[in-house]
Formats: structure tokens, sequence, C-alpha cells
């Protein structure tokens, strides 16, 4: 999947860092002008999770050369209230994808390493293992009871926590013995939101 970093930067120079748009208003402009996705990190002062994305992630160069392609900007949402609150964020850090028009394509909710993150990013431009994806998916085969899970962790990480818990249920109802591995963590998941 890196190959498709390494071939949309080819004639163009990695950049040695990140270079961080000012603020989200700007990160929206050059998206739209150069007509390419945003990666909006959301984070939050005494996060360790967020410094250590800082620290591994995103001085990766798999994730550097993610630059050449896309604007990215970062947000401290636990200061500005009204950002946190129009994107719904549930902790930090999180990680949003956005279009060039702003608009979300996924999340990662949490802290990722480098080759995940990546992955996970070049998956979400694709359309595999979005939220939109993922329901289509579990609609297609109710009874998976990891398809279950997964929605359950997006539905949390976007603070739709009713969405969560009915798949956090769903999860328990279809593997109540635990066989799969997610119905201990799915019951975690519904004390928590409790």
């Amino acid at each position: 999947s890196l190959g498709l970093v390494v071939l949309s930067s080819c004639g163009k120079q990695a950049p040695p860092e990140i270079r961080w748009a000012s603020s989200l208003e700007d990160a929206f402009q050059l998206a739209l002008e150069k007509d390419q996705p945003i990666i909006a990190e959301f984070w939050s002062d005494g996060c360790k999770w967020c410094k250590r994305l800082e620290d591994s992630t995103f001085t990766h160069q798999s994730v550097i050369d993610l630059a050449t392609n896309m604007v990215f900007v970062k947000a401290e949402a636990k200061e500005d209230t009204i950002l946190k609150e129009r994107y719904q964020i549930a902790g930090f850090p999180t990680v949003i994808l956005l279009n060039s028009s702003g608009e979300e394509i996924d999340r990662i909710y949490g802290y990722l390493p480098a080759k995940e993150f990546v992955t996970t990013i070049q998956d979400y431009l694709q359309g595999k293992n979005t939220l939109e994806d993922l329901k289509r998916r579990f609609e297609a085969n109710p009874k998976d009871a990891e398809l279950a899970f997964q929605l359950a962790e997006k539905f949390e990480g976007r603070r739709m926590y009713k969405e969560a818990s009915s798949y956090y249920n769903k999860v328990v109802d279809l593997d109540p013995r635990d066989e799969k591995g997610n119905s201990d963590d799915a019951l975690f998941g519904l004390a928590w939101l409790k």
C-alpha cells in the first residue's frame, strides 16, 4: 500500500518535515486551491499519545511523504471548544481526514504508529474501512461481530454514544462467549459509555 504514496509523489520533492497550515481556515483554503485532502490533528496539551503521535508518527518519512499531496493542520481542541463541538471530538488525539471541500471522510481516534497511520489514510482515501464502508458491509453480513465492534468504535470516536452502545450490544449478542475476542471489550465499552 505504501506504493501509492511513493507513486503519487513522483516528480515532487518530499519535504524534510510536515509543513503545517497555520489554522483550520487556512487549511481549507489551501485544500481548495490545491484540490487536496486535509489531515487535521486535534490534540490537547498534556496528552501523552498526542506527543507520541508528534514525535514518532508525524516525523516518520512515510507520513511526511503524505504531506506532498495533502494539507496538514493542527487544532488544540481542548481550548477551542467550538472546534471540539463542531467535530464531535471524543478524545485526544483525533485525526480527521477531510476532502478538499472540508467534508469528513473518516477519522482516527487515538494513536497509530506511522505504518498503520499511512495504511489507514490510504484506505480511507479509497473508501475502505470508513464508517460508510463498514455500515454497508455490516448490512450485507449482520452476523459479523468484528464489523459490529469496528462500527461501535467508529461511533464512540464521534461521540455518537447511542449508536456505539447499539453496536456494542450487537457484538455481545452475536458472540456471547467471546470466541472472536471482542465481546469483553464491547462490555467494557458499554460500561464506559454508561
